[in-house]
């Protein structure tokens, strides 16, 4: 993870990691700042997901989903608490 920004990086072979990377993430550190990202990502006029408030990973966060021009998707989010199950990401091949 980078720290400036917080970038993560989920490289799998599975699921919809077609070139080896599943997606990019972007973490926030405050709601606020979650709404800025968001609104540059609105911006960008790409295939978007808001997810919203989900469970994914043992944690609570607050997600969207962007693809960019390569079809790499980037994953916005808030982390606002942790959780006992794992949960379940969203079908990221609707906008890859």
């Amino acid at each position: 993870m980078l720290d400036d920004p917080r970038v993560n990086f989920a490289i799998l072979s599975e699921n919809y990691a077609t070139k080896g990377i599943e997606h990019l993430g972007i973490q926030a550190e405050s709601p606020k700042e979650l709404q800025q990202v968001f609104n540059r990502l609105r911006q960008a006029d790409a295939p978007m997901l808001e997810e919203g408030q989900t469970t994914c990973c043992y944690a609570r966060s607050e997600k969207s989903w962007i693809s960019d021009p390569d079809g790499d998707v980037w994953e916005a989010f808030y982390t606002n608490g942790e959780s006992v199950v794992y949960g379940e990401g969203p079908k990221l091949s609707a906008i890859s």
